[in-house]
């Protein structure tokens, strides 16, 4: 193999053989049974990372799938949550707000837009029993 120039600079950054190796295979879906060693593998070497014993979790979802449990995890049917409504994902995460019953206050924004903090504020102040403030931000 051709012998490679060593880069001591913050990027571009040497790559192993063996991830180069990597790359080159099919990719391993998370929807057959071939990957259950890899994420078994994974949280494994993750949990020696962040010296824990404690259950750790990779969520092989799309983003959708991320929102939903952070909308479960952290509100209650009935809650009232402001959502600010800037695009197609923060869209999204007010279905998946509804579905869980939540009272959704909807701050709309133009697409594409950040967050209106006046506007942020303004619903805050109007809803003062909100128990949360969602923001998509990408």
């Amino acid at each position: 193999m051709k012998q490679r120039t060593k880069l001591m600079i913050p990027g571009p950054v040497d790559v192993w053989d063996e991830t180069l190796e990597a790359l080159g295979r099919p990719v391993v879906s998370n929807f057959t049974e071939d990957w259950a060693p890899i994420q078994t593998e994974t949280i494994d070497l993750l949990k020696k990372i962040f010296q824990t014993q404690n259950d750790l979790f990779i969520l092989t979802s799309a983003g959708s799938g991320a929102v939903e449990m952070g909308v479960a995890s952290i509100f209650s049917r009935g809650e009232k949550v402001a959502a600010v409504s800037n695009g197609p994902f923060a869209l999204r995460s007010i279905e998946i707000l509804r579905a869980y019953d939540c009272d959704v206050v909807e701050i709309e924004n133009g697409w594409g837009c950040g967050a209106d903090l006046d506007q942020v504020e303004a619903a805050l102040k109007q809803h003062p029993d909100v128990a949360g403030l969602v923001v998509v931000a990408n």
